[in-house]
């Protein structure tokens, strides 16, 4: 019996560990956290195997429910990190104009990208976890607002109130920061 539950969970791991460590990292902002907690969301996923859903989807959305839940009892009520720390990133990495003139477009775009990722996880970062696990559901997992509110455990609306206060926030502080902003 023990052999089937292992065969079990490890079918329910394979195909949404990706996702599943992609949200858990956003949220932890630590790898070895996230590794950690994503291990034990599985092990707590294998106490509940009855539970699971069969249809790939629901299984999935289960999961980050579970983290979700799991989350919401070990992170702190507030980010470690203050929006004046984020200022930083933004600023060490915009590119002078000087030295982007002399790359060539495909490397100019490259680097703007770059640019663009630092600074928006830099401010992400500094979301509440509610506004962050609620960017990251909609933004990095691409969940639809019905399914991103279950994960939640919270109502649609409230999750687009989240949202709305997210983006406001990240496009409030990096609107007059970041040049790489797209106004």
């Amino acid at each position: 019996m023990a052999t089937l539950d292992r065969t079990r969970a490890t079918a329910l791991v394979e195909p949404h560990v990706q996702r599943l460590y992609n949200f858990v990292f956003r949220l932890t902002l630590d790898r070895d956290r996230a590794e950690r907690y994503v291990h034990d969301i599985f092990e707590l996923a294998a106490t509940k195997l009855a539970e699971q859903p069969t249809e790939a989807t629901a299984a999935s959305l289960w999961l980050l429910t579970l983290a979700n839940e799991l989350l919401d009892k070990r992170l702190p009520p507030s980010p470690r990190s203050t929006s004046t720390s984020s200022t930083t990133p933004c600023a060490t990495r915009r590119p002078a104009p000087t030295s982007c003139a002399r790359v060539s477009d495909p490397q100019r775009d490259f680097s703007v990208v770059g640019a663009q990722a630092g600074c928006m996880t830099a401010v992400v970062n500094c979301l509440p976890p509610g506004e962050r696990a609620a960017f990251v559901t909609c933004h990095v997992i691409k969940l639809p607002d019905d399914q991103a509110a279950k994960v939640l455990a919270i109502t649609e609306s409230a999750y687009k109130v989240r949202l709305s206060r997210a983006r406001k926030k990240i496009g409030d502080y990096l609107a007059p920061r970041c040049e790489h902003v797209n106004r």
